[in-house]
C-alpha cells in the first residue's frame, strides 16, 4: 500500500498492479482489494485524510503456519496501524509488533485480514513560562486535528 494525494482509491492501471498467479503453485501470495473490489498486489491510495479499512487476502499452496511482516511504515507517522485476523479475531498493532504469525489452509480464497489505518493525528502545542519562578500564570495550549475524540491528561 502507498498513499499520495494524487492517487485514486479505485483501481488505476498507472498506479496499481493486479494480483498475479505465482510461477510455483505452492508459493504464498498476499494481496489487497481496492475500494472498487479489484484484487491487487500494489494498492495506491489517495491522501490518508480519513480512516481506511483494507481487506487483505493471503493464499497459499500448502496448509501451514505463515508470517506477515510489515515494513516501511515511516510514511504513516501519527497513524494507528492494526492488522485484524477475521478468522481468529486477533488484532496486531503493527507499530508495536511488525510481524503476525497465522495458520492458513491451502483452500482459502476470501480476505482473511483487514488492515485498519487511521488518519494521522496531528498535535500542536505551545508553552508559555510563568512570569517568575514561583508564578502560576504559565500555560500550555494543545490542540489536535484529525479524527477525534481526544483525551488530554495533565
Amino acid at each position: 500500500m502507498q498513499f499520495a494525494p494524487l492517487f485514486q482509491n479505485t483501481y488505476n492501471m498507472n498506479e496499481d498492479a493486479f494480483n498475479m498467479v505465482p510461477f510455483a503453485p505452492t508459493a504464498p501470495t498476499i494481496s489487497s482489494y481496492t475500494s472498487d473490489g479489484q484484487l491487487v498486489v500494489i494498492n495506491s491510495m489517495g491522501d490518508l485524510s480519513k480512516n481506511v479499512d483494507i481487506p487483505i487476502r493471503a493464499t497459499v499452496g500448502v496448509t501451514g503456519s505463515y508470517v506477515i511482516t510489515a515494513s516501511d511504515l515511516n510514511g504513516l507517522t501519527g497513524s494507528c496501524i492494526i492488522l485484524e485476523d477475521l478468522l481468529t479475531g486477533k488484532k496486531t498493532n503493527l507499530l508495536v509488533n511488525t510481524t503476525d504469525t497465522f495458520n492458513i489452509s491451502d483452500t482459502t480464497n476470501a480476505a482473511r485480514f483487514i488492515l485498519h489505518i487511521s488518519a494521522p493525528l496531528l498535535v500542536n502545542s505551545q508553552s508559555f513560562a510563568p512570569d517568575c519562578n514561583a508564578g502560576s500564570d504559565g500555560k500550555l495550549i494543545a490542540s489536535a486535528s484529525g479524527i477525534g475524540p481526544w483525551t488530554y491528561v495533565w
